[in-house]
């Protein structure tokens, strides 16, 4: 690779990445196209999604509740059609997936059935400084146990800036039996970094514990072999990587041999299959399926535009799909290295070679002066006190160009 415009249209034209951009609604800066790298935060809409939203719209107004039924495709065919189309995403079976709910609510239903405390296994190991949110959901969900987190929580620290693979290895083994619970974000939020989430997960299962995962920043961004690697549990976000829109509805994974074992789990009418959902009767009967899971009928309006949003993806396999995208991130990387070789160490870049698609830039002064910069040029990247800026391109939507172009801004900027 080289640090040049040329090289970049090249790349571009190979990948013939312009007709997928087209795709995607992008901010304007100056009546042009701004330069988005938050693909880690909120990702862009497509065009297609804005139109699904048009059409549940017109549907509702055609056929009332009949919707459900009477559209094309009917309304309650949605949470199946988004959760097939996340499958090669996430590497499941058919079973594996369902599409409901948020992120953390998912995450709390998930441990109220994975997390199961005795008087002996009852430790928790996540990473330390993990996102705010499962910092608080596994907090809390020990004291609804009545356990103190300071007795049963461990946190591996990172190794300066990142994390080492053996320190979970290592401090699996020590616990041991006293072990319930390894819950780890897939890729973390703040560094980037990819965790070895086979190798953690072999380890839990080795000293008899579950092994689950946010993955919030991982789905969509890196290759996941969530039942191959016989992942226990794992819950997502839509918002980010898949395109899904503010707050869009979550997913789960449950592992097949989960599926089939009887145990109390909070139940609720739409976790009923469809074919006997309207027989309204008054004993639960639920299925082998995470669609089980379902407590509430979803939001129609946060399937169709995730729904929109899938099916484009689902356009590009996900092998070519992770091979462009660590070709654009590693290019992003060139052209930051040869800034700061150029510039001096006015930053350094905290993310490992394990990652997707985010780098994260720790400033030594003037961080949020440049981001400011940044802003005002129509870059959109994301700051995170004291002197952070996160920055993720995308391949669905982001080019060569586009991170050239970026560097160029940056170089100024610093200057």
């Amino acid at each position: 690779m080289e640090n040049s415009l040329a090289f970049a249209q090249m790349m571009d034209k190979k990948f013939a990445l312009d007709t997928l951009q087209e795709a995607y609604v992008f901010p304007q800066h100056l009546q042009k196209k701004a330069i988005y790298f938050l693909g880690n935060s909120l990702g862009l809409p497509a065009h297609n999604a804005h139109k699904a939203v048009e059409m549940i719209n017109a549907q509702w107004a055609a056929h009332g509740v009949e919707g459900f039924f009477e559209a094309q495709p009917p309304w309650w065919d949605l949470e199946q059609q988004a959760a097939q189309e996340l499958l090669p995403w996430v590497g499941a079976q058919d079973t594996e997936v369902a599409v409901l709910n948020s992120l953390t609510v998912n995450l709390h239903f998930l441990l109220l059935h994975f997390y199961k405390p005795s008087q002996k296994r009852f430790k928790i190991i996540v990473e330390e400084k993990a996102f705010p949110s499962d910092q608080y959901l596994i907090k809390s969900q020990l004291e609804f146990h009545g356990i103190s987190p300071e007795d049963a929580l461990i946190e591996i620290p990172r190794r300066g800036t990142c994390w080492d693979t053996q320190d979970f290895l290592d401090q699996i083994a020590a616990v041991g039996d006293q072990l319930a619970l390894v819950f780890l974000g897939g890729v973390n939020y703040y560094n980037g970094q990819l965790f070895e989430l086979e190798k953690i997960t072999a380890a839990a299962h080795k000293v008899g514990a579950i092994a689950g995962y946010d993955l919030a920043h991982a789905v969509g961004n890196v290759p996941l072999h969530l039942h191959d690697w016989g992942v226990d549990f794992a819950a997502w976000c839509s918002y980010k990587y898949l395109n899904g829109g503010p707050g869009s509805i979550g997913g789960i994974f449950i592992h097949k041999k989960h599926l089939d074992q009887k145990g109390p789990t909070l139940k609720g009418w739409w976790g009923v299959p469809k074919e006997k959902r309207f027989l309204m009767e008054p004993k639960y009967e639920g299925a082998q399926h995470a669609a089980s899971w379902h407590q509430s009928t979803p939001s129609i309006f946060a399937l169709a535009p995730l729904c929109a949003a899938l099916q484009l993806r689902n356009k590009m396999a996900p092998h070519a799909f992770f091979d462009r995208q660590k070709m654009l991130t590693t290019f992003l990387e060139k052209v930051l290295l040869e800034i700061l070789e150029q510039r001096g160490s006015k930053f350094s870049i905290i993310t490992p070679k394990l990652r997707g698609a985010q780098l994260t830039l720790i400033f030594n002064k003037e961080g949020r002066r440049i981001f400011d910069d940044l802003q005002r040029q129509g870059v959109y990247v994301d700051w995170r006190e004291p002197d952070a800026i996160r920055l993720a391109p995308t391949a669905q939507y982001n080019t060569f160009s586009e991170v050239y172009r970026f560097g160029e801004i940056l170089a100024e900027a610093l200057s």
